[in-house]
């Protein structure tokens, strides 16, 4: 049986999707792309993975043991340093890296708002947790928020 080399590209492109700044994911699987740092994998019965390539080629992850995909899950990529992720219930989180260090915040920690494009896609009972929250921490002062960031 001879394979079609189209064959392999199209089946090859339904497994790994394309990433890049302001990329919205919300369907199970794996997404990578040479235009972006990040690599994120979805699976339905455990815990997702948030790869990170650095420009110096050195590579670190992040998989969030308690985060699993519920129905209205998202992974929003806003750019090449912050991945934000709702598991469609009670739990938004933050990837935020940078040349020197890698940090994962939830709720708790969130020192700053997310995005317009998260926040019109969370229910609206979770979306006024996660303002108000946000706000309290900004109204305790730059410094608070920042050892809050690490």
């Amino acid at each position: 049986m001879k394979t079609h080399p189209l064959l392999i590209i199209a089946l090859f492109g339904a497994i790994l999707h394309p990433l890049s700044a302001s990329t919205t994911i919300d369907w199970i699987g794996s997404y990578s792309s040479d235009s972006s740092p990040w690599k994120v994998s979805i699976h339905e019965d455990k815990p997702p993975q948030f790869g990170y390539d650095r420009k110096d080629g050195i590579g670190t992850g992040i998989s969030p043991s308690a985060w699993r995909p519920h129905k209205g899950w998202f992974v929003f990529i806003e750019n090449d340093s912050r991945l934000w992720a709702y598991d469609g219930v009670d739990s938004l989180l933050l990837a935020e890296v940078s040349p020197d260090k890698g940090a994962l915040y939830d709720l708790s920690s969130l020192a700053i708002m997310p995005p317009s494009e998260v926040l019109k896609r969370l229910p609206e009972s979770f979306r006024r947790q996660v303002i108000s929250k946000v706000k309290k921490i900004e109204q305790s002062g730059p410094a608070n928020a920042a050892a809050r960031r690490g």
